[in-house]
């Protein structure tokens, strides 16, 4: 057997976990939504009773109306802070000590009035308050 057939047959049999997994998961979570929805929402608030695929449609349209619930994927905030951490950390990392002071005041002068009379420690240097 070739690499190229290896290969092929490695890529088929992740499409075929990826399927069941996914027909797996929506057939538990589709369960578990409608039994939820069904347990709670008719008693508390008067409305009727779901079925299955009445329970997978509104996860499907919560899904996009509200986006991922994981945060990991492309519009996730997750994924965003990392990448601006990390971005923050290289620049910061390349300042010299004078570059990082300068960049100290800029933020004091533009982020927060009020933090230009604290120290470090954020103690406010006029009034003796924390």
């Amino acid at each position: 057997m070739s690499y190229r057939e290896k290969m092929v047959g490695h890529w088929v049999a992740k499409v075929v976990k990826g399927i069941v997994l996914f027909v797996l998961f929506m057939g538990v979570f589709g369960f578990a939504f409608m039994y939820l929805w069904n347990a709670l929402l008719p008693q508390l608030f008067g409305l009727p009773v779901i079925s299955y695929w009445q329970g997978i449609g509104l996860i499907i349209i919560s899904r996009a109306l509200f986006g991922s619930w994981g945060g990991g994927g492309k519009h996730g905030g997750g994924h965003h802070r990392q990448h601006w951490k990390h971005n923050m950390r290289r620049k910061w990392a390349g300042m010299s000590e004078e570059e990082r002071n300068e960049f100290r005041e800029q933020w004091k002068n533009q982020c927060r009035p009020g933090w230009k009379n604290k120290d470090e420690n954020n103690i406010d240097l006029e009034s003796n308050q924390p």
